[in-house]
């Protein structure tokens, strides 16, 4: 609860900072440096006490240019804290999104607060016509809003999820054919067996998550109270909608079951044996996405839940390997 009325407190700054700008502009445009004058004659002399004009702006690279359209909130990053998937919910941000239009209009809607902002192909973000925010492309379908020390990061609505193929081969040069371990050029800690941490829910208690991964494909990530295990090869591609194994701690089952009432085509499973503990199971579809949950309880006041998205998890795939591999620790502080 700490944590939501931070989030709510740091909101609350932004909208407050976000209305002062739509009543008062600290700095009006003079109409006379916006409005087109009519072309000069080219005849007419020059007057040498003339500033020179500067150079009109090239055009923006293609690549760094802001497509239109709707996006969706995957982050949430506040300091050294950084929220994503369910966290956004429990945080109520999962409202937060971003419609750019294409005539450099849109809306930033915040804790269900429509601001009506201007953009630009610089990266501005304007508000009465002032830039107050910056515009960052992440990649082709992501971008990021950074007010003051808070950053937003958005995904294009409808975007597939990032390819675990996309990234080029870290050393060109190198044989195509070697028994040398992939792992190696995975970022550290990836690849192979890993062990992750993860609380129970906001409290003290941690639990220790041990998997093998398989030595390309993968990478890790360890949340507040999840653990993630991303079908990517590198973190730093790893969004809310992309394909993942993870492992959720919770005090209680009401706790598992908190947003049961929202999900869509709910369909009961056959229960499955994960880390020694037999645990049912259920598949549907929520914020956007298909989910299967096996969820069952650790320890006293500790209950684990465990999802996939968007990966094979049938017999003999790797993420029915990486399941089959998990271990449950010792809960601890």
């Amino acid at each position: 609860m700490k944590r939501i009325a931070i989030f709510a407190l740091v909101l609350c700054l932004l909208l407050c900072t976000a209305a002062c700008a739509g009543k008062d502009n600290p700095e009006p445009v003079d109409p006379d440096t916006t409005a087109t004058d009519a072309p000069a004659d080219p005849d007419a002399p020059v007057d040498p006490n003339t500033p020179a004009e500067p150079d009109t702006p090239a055009e923006p690279d293609a690549d760094a240019a802001f497509d239109a359209g709707e996006y969706r909130i995957v982050k949430y990053e506040v300091g050294t804290l950084a929220y994503e998937g369910q966290q956004l919910i429990d945080a109520r941000l999962d409202g937060t999104s971003l419609t750019l239009n294409a005539d450099h209009t849109g809306t930033l809607v915040l804790m269900d607060d429509v601001m009506e902002i201007g953009w630009t192909d610089a990266g501005e973000i304007t508000l009465a016509g002032v830039p107050w925010y910056t515009l960052e492309k992440v990649d082709q379908d992501t971008v990021r809003v950074t007010i003051t020390e808070t950053k937003f990061t958005f995904r294009k609505e409808g975007a597939e999820p990032v390819s675990e193929n996309t990234s080029a081969p870290e050393v060109t040069d190198a044989p195509e054919v070697t028994d040398a371990p992939e792992v190696t050029d995975a970022p550290e800690g990836e690849g192979g067996t890993v062990t992750l941490e993860g609380k129970v829910g906001f409290g003290p208690v941690k639990v220790p998550v041990t998997a093998t991964l398989p030595a390309s494909g993968w990478c890790t990530q360890a949340g507040s109270s999840t653990v993630y295990f991303y079908n990517v090869p590198d973190v730093d591609k790893a969004y809310s909608d992309t394909p993942r194994v993870s492992a959720e701690f919770k005090e209680s089952l009401e706790k598992i079951n908190f947003y049961l009432d929202s999900f869509e085509n709910l369909v009961e499973l056959e229960p499955r044996t994960i880390g020694g503990i037999e645990m049912p199971g259920r598949s549907y579809h929520n914020v956007g996405m298909d989910w299967i949950e096996y969820y069952g309880e650790i320890a006293e006041g500790v209950w684990v839940s465990v999802k996939l998205s968007g990966v094979d998890a049938s017999a003999g795939s790797e993420a029915d390997a990486i399941l089959n591999s998990i271990v449950f620790g010792t809960p601890h502080e």
